[in-house]
């Protein structure tokens, strides 16, 4: 018995792999390669795959070079998702105005990039001189400075 329906569409991965490598959308892509987005991705997911890769480590080269140049904002953000650096919370101050509660928390960091850094949180209460929680025991409203 014959096979129903259109044949399918033969597409040159390489091509999508480069056009994906180059930070092209798949929607773009699949207007260059003359098809749909959703062609492509049912049907070329792994030259989608590897394009994004080599995308992705082109870009990680250059944020890795641009630290090693004394880029220390990009030295702290790397070393925090990289390396799994941390800022360990020091002070923990409460005080209580009418029905608001308000805890402050102070980070300081002293590391290897030499700079103090500083957080500060607020947790707002529910009215009744308690904090508001989801059940861990963490306010449930937060806002940073």
């Amino acid at each position: 018995m014959a096979k129903r329906g259109r044949p399918r569409l033969q597409l040159d991965e390489q091509k999508i792999e480069e056009l994906i490598a180059e930070a092209n959308t798949v929607e773009y892509t699949a207007d260059v390669m003359g098809c749909s987005a959703e062609t492509l991705s049912n049907n070329y997911l792994g030259a989608i795959q590897r394009g994004r890769n080599k995308r992705n480590g082109k870009l990680q080269k250059v944020m890795y070079k641009m630290a090693l140049q004394g880029d220390r904002s990009l030295m702290i953000w790397l070393s925090k998702q990289w390396l799994g650096y941390r800022e360990p919370v020091t002070q923990i101050d409460q005080k209580t105005t009418g029905s608001m509660e308000v805890t402050v928390k102070v980070v300081e960091d002293d590391n290897w990039y030499g700079n103090a850094t500083r957080l500060a949180t607020l947790g707002l209460s529910n009215g009744n001189g308690k904090a508001s929680s989801n059940g861990n025991g963490k306010p449930r409203s937060r806002m940073s400075l």
